[in-house]
């Protein structure tokens, strides 16, 4: 499911168990856990967004990230991705820049799939692009 766009379908952009919002484990012991995004920031040339991750240790994720108008929580244009892989705590932060500004207002959501399996996370909790 890596690229597409989530959203305007009523529920959750993903509901990993058909329950509502999953909340995050430490070391992740059953369903991928999502990533933590801190407010992400606008310079005058670009954006950046900070964050962490928290999962099973040793292991290589693709952390995907989405813009969505202020007042939506899910994915509706795909900005970019990178690759993190946990330590030995199953930790990861990451700061992720985007080729493209993200506008100022405009909400970042991201998930986190293990590249091994293929396990999605849910989108995580939508944080505002706020200028610096």
């Amino acid at each position: 499911m890596l690229h597409n766009s989530i959203f305007s379908n009523g529920g959750l952009g993903k509901d990993l168990n058909n329950d509502g919002p999953t909340p995050n484990d430490p070391g992740d012991a059953d369903l991928q856990n999502l990533p933590v995004l801190s407010s992400p920031m606008n310079t005058a040339d670009r954006t950046t967004i900070k964050g962490m991750l928290n999962s099973r240790d040793g292991t290589s994720f693709i952390i995907q990230f989405f813009s969505s108008p202020a007042g939506t929580d899910e994915g509706t244009t795909f900005v970019g991705k990178t690759t993190v892989t946990t330590d030995s705590s199953g930790n990861d932060s990451f700061v992720f820049r985007p080729k493209r500004r993200v506008g100022a207002g405009k909400n970042i959501t991201a998930t986190a799939t293990r590249n091994a399996t293929g396990d999605t996370s849910e989108f995580s909790a939508p944080r505002k692009v706020v200028a610096s």
